[in-house]
């Protein structure tokens, strides 16, 4: 009995004109040129006045939530956060799963504590943390089309700690 092998690439596809592509050295461009614009903003950004954001804020913070942005982010925070992450999920850029980081704490959540306090320290991020892959997963069986792509971002974990710290 022989074994049909499945071929995980792109032998072809339609660009956003619909003509196909099926010139390996063009194909990547393809790609690149859609998502690029597709995630890229339309509009030139610009810092909102306050007068603007207090029209778009209902509820502005109070006193004590102001206070409570201000404080240093704790060690534990740090690492209950990283613990909470969600198990199973595609490592980032940098190869590493979070698992990688429960497993290792003893070793690396040191290094861990010090970047994330350097986030929250420096307001600044270090672009080796910034640094996201797209990943395409069809949305479809039998994609003929650039648009029949979802772009999932593998970001790695410690920029998974900083948002959920953030968001929290």
């Amino acid at each position: 009995m022989k074994r049909r092998q499945l071929i995980n690439r792109i032998l072809s596809i339609k660009d956003p004109s619909g003509t196909v592509i099926s010139d390996p050295s063009v194909l990547p461009q393809v790609f690149v040129n859609f998502f690029s614009s597709l995630l890229s903003p339309h509009e030139a950004l610009s810092k909102p006045s306050q007068e603007e954001l207090k029209r778009v804020i209902r509820r502005p913070l109070d006193d004590d939530q102001i206070r409570a942005f201000n404080e240093p982010v704790s060690d534990e925070v740090i690492k209950s956060t990283l613990f909470s992450l969600a198990k199973g999920k595609a490592p980032g850029s940098d190869g590493f799963s979070v698992e990688f980081f429960k497993s290792n704490w003893e070793i690396v959540g040191l290094s861990v504590l010090l970047a994330v306090r350097d986030f929250f320290q420096s307001e600044r991020l270090l672009k080796e943390v910034n640094v996201t892959i797209l990943a395409l997963v069809p949305k479809i069986p039998n994609v003929s089309a650039v648009s029949d792509f979802r772009p999932i971002a593998c970001c790695n974990t410690i920029y998974k700690v900083i948002t959920k710290i953030l968001a929290n």
